[in-house]
């Protein structure tokens, strides 16, 4: 008994520090953001009289920073936030080019209303900024349609065929969308790409929830 006694109060320890390690590094986890967030809004108050354009991409990454904390660990989000994210990402690729980018953005319908799990549109996005762009060319291309329809969200990415890009087959980031949507709407959603007049072109249909 006096074993035992002595078993269960080491262990009884062993969680407790456990448990002050867990908080501790939940505090940490908790604070890392919040102080990287605040800094870069105070960077984004002293750029707005300095250089309005550098204060808005801050206002953009900061934006970015905080859906990966607060949006993307969740299980649905709105599908207006979503989109939010999807256009600052598109902001903050195009001043890595060396020449202008034409973007094409269009966006039809209620995205305030339904909801969609997080980091979906994101991936045919980050595709072309991947595998379809000439850094040194001069006619790069991102078009963007985004429309709810019947319950539905169409999306379309397209972009101009450059001779470094890849086969479609072997855009890694595609396949693992694909897998993703397998897995969260089984047979209930279409996803095509293909090629067409120097363009590649992405269109996918998932049902929304309320």
């Amino acid at each position: 008994m006096a074993l035992d006694y002595f078993r269960v109060r080491k262990e009884k320890e062993m969680l407790e520090q456990y448990t002050a390690e867990v908080e501790l590094n939940l505090l940490k986890s908790q604070v890392q953001p919040h102080f990287l967030f605040n800094t870069l809004n105070n960077i984004y108050y002293v750029a707005q009289t300095q250089s309005p354009e550098t204060a808005q991409l801050l206002a953009k990454l900061s934006n970015i920073m905080r859906y990966f904390v607060d949006e993307a660990p969740k299980k649905e989000i709105l599908l207006a936030t979503d989109i939010q994210f999807v256009l600052d990402y598109i902001a903050l690729e195009r001043i890595r080019l060396r020449h202008a980018m034409k973007v094409e953005i269009q966006i039809v319908g209620d995205t305030q209303t339904f909801n969609i799990p997080p980091m979906l549109i994101i991936p045919l996005v980050e595709n072309v900024f991947k595998h379809g762009i000439d850094r040194r060319g001069l006619n790069n291309l991102l078009r963007l349609n985004l429309k709810v329809n019947n319950c539905e969200l169409h999306v379309e990415v397209t972009n101009r065929i450059v001779s470094s890009q890849i086969p479609a087959t072997s855009h890694s980031g595609l396949k693992n969308l694909c897998t993703r949507l397998k897995l969260l709407y089984g047979e209930s959603f279409q996803f095509e790409k293909k090629e067409s007049d120097g363009h590649f072109i992405v269109h996918l249909i998932i049902p929304l929830q309320r």
